[in-house]
């Protein structure tokens, strides 16, 4: 065996150990770089046996599984109590909190549960350094397997535990922990009258939600989610942390509003806050025979939305198992105790006949624990979007395309299909640009568009096979009909996509280029793109 350069190898250990040292006495900002300071008589031990573990590694690099299990072994014995094997209780419950079976299916060697960004640093330091593959879970909402788990080839960084909210600036600012659900931030902000650009959804992860651009029920005012926030704390591929704004590492705060696994890890959100006390909103149910002028009703509810930017009305097509009917799901919010506004004089003569109806003056929390209730529950999922200009017709025709194509799979065990529809008028776009604009491409020159979401959702792994193909086929229809139509918008919506759409090929060669000279700046190495797994990869675009 040729001897073992050990030399090049004591860098890189003593910095990872410096991060991960338990005898950490100071901790300075300086130029937004965190700067460690260690009691150096108390390292001997640890500096002689992570050197081992270095040695190690750098024998067994080719086997992907003895390198993620000596990787767990390191951070196991570094971060004490935060480290989790297959044998327990708390390995097995993050396991089975993904809202997509299909991720619970991977089995990473260890999952690890950082609890601040210097845990983040350090774990991310060793995972770089030593060729460490790992996935990053916040809420578990991303549906494509292996977006934020990974198998025995690596480890999963969930940020759970990192869920701390607090107000800053008078209450002007609310900042919270990568590892939040948006009822966590609601929950705050709700008894002071406030609420910001989040998730509609109360379960649904801030991470994933933000590093996607992030629709909201606020959106139509004020654009993005991502667009409203004013600091990022970073962990960058070299292990140090940034806050990350306008002023402060501008082309990276532009890039981070649709950079989804590609910058950095984020590990908290600062976020501005918008005055809000009730609201009027619920779900509508109809039967599946109002669906054209329903949705005509929201084609004419999108167009007014420039006038009047306070509510939202979303339109469901859905496959209702229980019933054994097609139904039209439509949950509405306006942004004032106002029932009726003149915004939804095209939906108000429909509401007579609808079969549920739930409109009322409430919170925006409530709410969104409502949409969360009556949203699909957890299974083995399939998705795809696209943004199209909003036409009534093509909306219906898409339904009906996914009629004759999922008639066979109705009995299947746990299935339903959906279409759904959303607004992405011009005054959603322009008020994303504000802020340093964002990387996603749509302008408010392209006009009135609407967000298409096709989802099919089932429960038997041997299903699997078909109705990804099923689904596949419908998007296919349905892209292909709109671009014929001359009703196809480039923008693929991050948040929605299927795993094999180039979301950000859509976002335009010039915002793709950008995005692409911000990630050699910060990640000259590819470490993250070599090492974290999942998300939508620049490198990758434009080759879908």
């Amino acid at each position: 065996m040729p001897p073992l350069k050990l030399w090049p190898l004591l860098p890189a250990t003593l910095t990872f150990l410096c991060l991960i040292s338990r005898h950490v006495v100071a901790l300075e900002e300086q130029d937004t770089q965190i700067v460690f300071r260690g009691d150096e008589p108390t390292l001997a031990d640890e500096l002689s046996d992570l050197l081992q573990s270095s040695i190690w590694l750098e024998q067994n690099k080719t086997d992907a599984s003895e390198v993620a299990r000596h990787c767990c072994h390191v951070l196991n014995s570094t971060l004490p109590s935060q480290v989790f094997f297959p044998d327990s209780a708390e390995y097995r419950a993050q396991q089975a909190s993904y809202y997509s079976f299909e991720q619970s299916d991977l089995e990473p060697t260890c999952r690890v549960s950082p609890h601040s960004a210097i845990d983040v640093s350090a774990i991310v330091s060793l995972a770089t350094q030593y060729d460490c593959t790992f996935a990053v879970r916040s809420g578990g909402h991303m549906i494509s397997q292996g977006f934020s788990n990974v198998d025995a080839a690596g480890f999963t960084i969930d940020l759970q535990k990192m869920n701390s909210v607090s107000l800053l600036d008078g209450g002007s600012v609310v900042s919270f922990g990568s590892g939040c659900r948006w009822h966590e931030v609601y929950s705050a902000l709700t008894p002071r009258n406030l609420t910001t650009v989040g998730g509609r959804a109360s379960d649904v992860g801030v991470s994933g939600f933000l590093l996607g651009g992030g629709i909201s029920a606020l959106s139509l005012a004020h654009g993005f989610g991502s667009s409203n926030i004013v600091n990022y704390q970073v962990v960058l591929a070299d292990g140090t942390i940034h806050d990350v704004n306008g002023q402060t590492l501008p082309d990276l705060y532009w890039a981070l509003k649709y950079g989804s696994t590609n910058f950095g890890i984020v590990t908290r959100f600062d976020m501005t806050t918008y005055p809000l006390s009730d609201v009027w909103a619920g779900t509508l149910l109809f039967d599946i025979s109002r669906g054209p002028a329903i949705l005509q009703a929201h084609v004419e509810f999108t167009a007014k939305l420039s006038e009047d930017p306070m509510g939202l009305n979303v339109v469901g097509l859905a496959w209702e198992p229980t019933q054994k009917a097609y139904i039209v799901w439509s949950p509405n919010i306006y942004l004032a105790p106002t029932p009726f506004p003149p915004l939804y004089s095209d939906i108000e003569p429909l509401v007579p006949h609808a079969f549920l109806d739930t409109m009322r003056v409430t919170d925006l929390a409530s709410i969104t624990d409502e949409f969360q209730a009556m949203a699909p529950g957890s299974g083995r999922v399939q998705w795809f979007t696209l943004t199209l200009k909003a036409d009534a017709t093509l909306l219906w025709d898409i339904h009906l395309k996914g009629v004759e194509i999922f008639e066979p799979y109705l009995h299947r065990s746990g299935f339903t299909w959906a279409a759904v529809f959303q607004p992405l008028n011009r005054g959603f776009a322009a008020a994303s640009e504000r802020n340093g604009g964002n990387p996603s491409g749509i302008s408010s020159e392209d006009g009135d568009l609407v967000v298409a979401l096709g989802m099919a959702l089932w429960s038997d792994r041997e299903d699997d096979e078909v109705l990804q193909a099923k689904t596949h086929e419908l998007w296919r229809w349905a892209e292909n009909t709109a671009r014929e139509r001359g009703l196809l918008h480039p923008f693929i919506y991050m948040n929605y996509a299927s795993k094999l759409q180039d979301v950000m090929g859509s976002i335009g060669p010039k915002n793709l280029g950008r995005m692409r000279g911000i990630k050699e700046r910060y990640d000259p190495s590819n470490r993250f793109g070599l090492y974290w797994k999942g998300g939508y990869k620049l490198e990758a675009a434009g080759q879908v």
